[in-house]
């Protein structure tokens, strides 16, 4: 998610390997042509990383994202938003164009949900991170998922809910989770899961446009997601920075 992240950044496709049988003192010059080509090529792929091409006006496109996101109200019908601390980490695996990580309150009732809008520049940053790999690995078990839709602005949005749980102290806490992606495309522009964000990571031009995630996230037994119209509400206030990811650059 950094700011510059329009000019080509170079990054290994992939970790290939390659095993010699010394056992059997096998020399490669003494392979066919085929093979030590093949050979020569891994080698290649592994000193020759894939560069994600530079869009003209990706600047000025990844600096409106950030302003756009950073706009998000911190007050949304009834609920009040208070940022919280990004963990550097996070920062350091997804170098994000912007991160919002925000925990709102509700002002009547006192229930809790959070927000989370991610925006990597180069969408191979993204890959690998979203909640049934994250969540997991922070001692969470997921439990399953349902596919929903989200209206929004006479548009439905595919998006997925998360179940999760965790037990400490003999007590079990559930948590909830609706993500889904942002992709800049003349086409499609949202998708529930992580597949999309796989297939724009393998075009130079396309990862070069960057993704962004949205998750609305409580453990709050009091909050059904599903029923009480809250995810609604919060998309409804993330219009305007959903459309500005969804648009692309100008010049794209």
């Amino acid at each position: 998610m950094a700011a510059g992240a329009a000019r080509a950044q170079v990054r290994p496709v992939a970790k290939l390997k390659v095993y010699l049988a010394v056992s059997q003192r096998v020399s490669i010059l003494n392979k066919p042509a085929p093979l030590l080509a093949a050979l020569m090529l891994a080698v290649m792929l592994v000193l020759s990383p894939f560069s994600v091409k530079a869009v003209e006006g990706a600047d000025r496109y990844f600096d409106g994202v950030r302003d756009v996101v950073s706009d998000t109200p911190y007050k949304i019908g009834d609920w009040i938003g208070r940022d919280q601390e990004v963990a550097p980490a996070a920062v350091r695996l997804l170098r994000p164009t912007v991160i919002l990580q925000r925990t709102y309150k509700h002002r009547s009732t006192g229930q809790s949900v959070s927000l989370l809008v991610v925006h990597c520049a180069d969408t191979r940053d993204m890959q690998g991170h979203y909640p049934p790999i994250c969540y997991p690995a922070h001692g969470w078990t997921n439990t399953g998922f349902e596919e929903w839709s989200i209206a929004v602005a006479g548009q439905s949005l595919p998006a997925r809910q998360y179940t999760f749980e965790r037990v400490r102290g003999g007590s079990t806490t559930q948590m909830r989770v609706v993500n889904f992606f942002v992709l800049p495309s003349s086409g499609a522009q949202f998708f529930p899961e992580i597949s999309a964000v796989d297939r724009a990571s393998r075009d130079i031009r396309a990862a070069g446009l960057g993704a962004a995630q949205v998750q609305i996230i409580t453990t709050d037994p009091r909050v059904d997601l599903s029923t009480d119209g809250v995810v609604g509400e919060f998309v409804s206030h993330l219009e305007r920075a959903l459309r500005v990811i969804a648009e692309g650059a100008p010049d794209a």
